[in-house]
């Protein structure tokens, strides 16, 4: 506490040198300066220096020369240099110095917060760091499980994400990357998610991406971005850095103000749960619904609120209703932010004196209650108001339809009455207004809606055994063994590629599935193809079952060793 006290007059300290940025953390002390000559920035970074030196003076603290480093940030110029560039020459180069005249050493690369950054621009060392911890968290998934037994699948995805994804993550979004090192970091997060499910390291990437279990470093790095530009918006430091990186963030769907803390106080906002997306979710999302509707359906102080767009794009009708479906309020308002409109309209619920409880269907504006930063529109309401009452705020899900027999859904009573409003009927698809008004701004929910929306083939039931567990992803990737693929990489053991049943042909995996049986019975091989592809896009444990003891039954025929699972 006393080290961090020192350290805060320091930084105002800092903030008077001109042309100069700084960072503290503990007794790490980062400075950079990018505007000017080479000239200038060397001023500007030795009167930093001396400024350290001199506050830090009686404090029992000093400067270390050998801990101190100085990267001068050189991209490597890509193709042709131009006419007119000039190598810097070693007596033109940038020097600092301490005050007891120390010369601060240059380096090639340098660690700021666990962030390796390279003076010629490229990350080697980012990915090389990346590859070691890659590496030893495959030998650990290697100890704990094989295609045989250990650890099942969903418990080798969480060390994946605890082991490997995390050490991703951490710099995924900070580096400007090269194509070629994308590649890399891509590849070694496949290796890692192979070895988990059990496949070899040939396995398709094309196929692995179909399976909707990983996300790429593009990834990870745009969900990484949106966290972090969405956890700075939360603090008046956090928006001025983005202010002082030109980065308009915060400001992008209407600009928002804090809530007074005596209104704050009085509005309670119960926590919304994760995994609720419209598209990926729907059970989830129903029982929810029919939970809130069969607690509050009844209840006199209960409103729902709801918004509608008009046509030209420019304003929307807000209104409130009770448990009886009567419009208690209803306004119009001109914004073209969905979330603001729906942030006035909860603002309008709370302001009525009988109201104890507020649902809304939008996330965003019951988010953004609870981080307590509202538009300017909706606290005027909640000023303008006086003295309000106490009240719950809920989120309940929008767009379900009647979801219980015993209650009517009012979310979409008030939904009818704000279209009604407007005098527009029907109006967007369920993905339309998810995506307009309920924008994903957390990392898990990001990086979730991303592999989902690739995901062609469902994981493993989870009654299924760790053999069958892999056998069934070997299936969907298409990299079953088969005596052609045993042929090719032990001759001296299978001698020959053709099928030991029919005796003709070549035993593909395809052949060994359906092809041979197909062959035999004299039907077509498009009618046992149809059942093998919807075996394996099924979730169903009966499905899964049928599919792995097809397949190993078929591969013990043509003599292959595959794993078992009779106990």
């Amino acid at each position: 506490m006393l080290f961090n006290l020192i350290m805060i007059g320091l930084a105002k300290r800092l903030q008077t040198v001109s042309n100069v940025n700084h960072t503290i953390y503990a007794d790490d002390i980062t400075i950079w300066s990018f505007r000017g000559s080479d000239g200038q920035i060397e001023t500007a970074l030795q009167d930093a220096i001396e400024v350290v030196e001199e506050y830090l003076a009686g404090t029992g603290l000093r400067c270390s020369p050998k801990k101190s480093e100085l990267l001068l940030y050189r991209p490597t110029l890509k193709g042709r240099p131009p006419k007119s560039f000039v190598k810097t020459r070693a007596n033109e180069e940038i020097k600092l110095h301490t005050k007891d005249g120390g010369t601060i050493p240059i380096v090639k690369r340098i660690r700021v917060l666990g962030m390796l950054i390279e003076s010629n621009g490229v990350n080697g060392e980012t990915i090389t760091k990346l590859t070691h911890k890659v590496t030893s968290a495959v030998r650990l998934l290697k100890r704990v499980t094989n295609r045989r037994g250990g650890l099942k699948e969903d418990s080798l995805i969480r060390l994946i994400h605890s082991f490997v994804i995390c050490h991703i993550a951490y710099v995924a979004s900070m580096h400007n990357w090269y194509k070629g090192e994308k590649n890399k970091i891509d590849t070694i997060i496949r290796k890692a998610y192979k070895v988990a499910l059990g496949l070899p390291e040939s396995t398709s990437t094309e196929r692995l991406l179909r399976l909707g279990i990983h996300n790429t470093l593009d990834e990870i790095a745009e969900a990484q971005r949106v966290s972090h530009l969405e956890r700075l918006t939360l603090t008046s430091t956090g928006r001025h850095i983005l202010q002082e990186l030109g980065i308009t963030y915060h400001r992008q769907h209407g600009d928002k103000v804090d809530i007074p803390k005596e209104i704050r106080e009085k509005i309670h906002v119960a926590p919304a749960p994760r995994n609720m997306n419209p598209i990926y979710n729907p059970g989830r999302r129903k029982a929810r619904a029919a939970l809130l509707l069969k607690t509050y359906c009844n209840d006199k102080n209960t409103r729902f609120t709801d918004a509608a767009r008009y046509q030209d794009g420019r304003r929307f009708a807000i209104v409130v209703i009770n448990t009886e479906k009567t419009t208690t309020h209803a306004a119009s308002v001109k914004t073209r932010h969905p979330e603001v409109a729906e942030e006035m309209a909860i603002a309008l619920a709370i302001t009525d004196a009988d109201t104890q409880t507020v649902l809304s269907d939008s996330r965003t504006a019951v988010r953004n209650f609870a981080k307590g930063r509202i538009s300017t529109e909706a606290l005027r309401i909640l000023v303008h108001a006086g003295q309000i009452s106490q009240a719950t705020l809920i989120w309940i899900p929008a767009h379900m339809g009647e979801v219980c027999p015993h209650f009517p859904n009012l979310n979409e009573a008030a939904h009818s009455a704000a279209r009604d409003a407007i005098n527009r009927a029907g109006g967007a698809g369920l993905v339309e207004e998810y995506a307009d008004r309920d924008r994903l701004t957390g990392y898990n929910e990001l990086t979730k809606a991303f592999y989902l929306a690739r995901r062609c083939y469902p994981p493993p039931h989870g009654n299924l055994c760790r053999a069958q567990a892999v056998t069934w992803r070997q299936l969907q990737t298409n990299r079953y063994p088969n005596l052609l693929l045993y042929h090719r990489i032990y001759p001296e053991i299978y001698s020959t590629s053709i099928c030991k049943v029919c005796q003709t042909d070549t035993a593909t995996l395809t052949h060994m599935l359906w092809e041979c049986e197909a062959k035999a019975k004299r039907i077509s091989p498009d009618v046992l193809s149809a059942r093998w592809e919807a075996a394996l896009r099924s979730s169903k444990l009966a499905d899964q079952l049928w599919a792995v003891q097809q397949a190993r039954e078929a591969a013990e025929r043509q003599g292959l060793d595959v794993p078992t699972w009779e106990t």
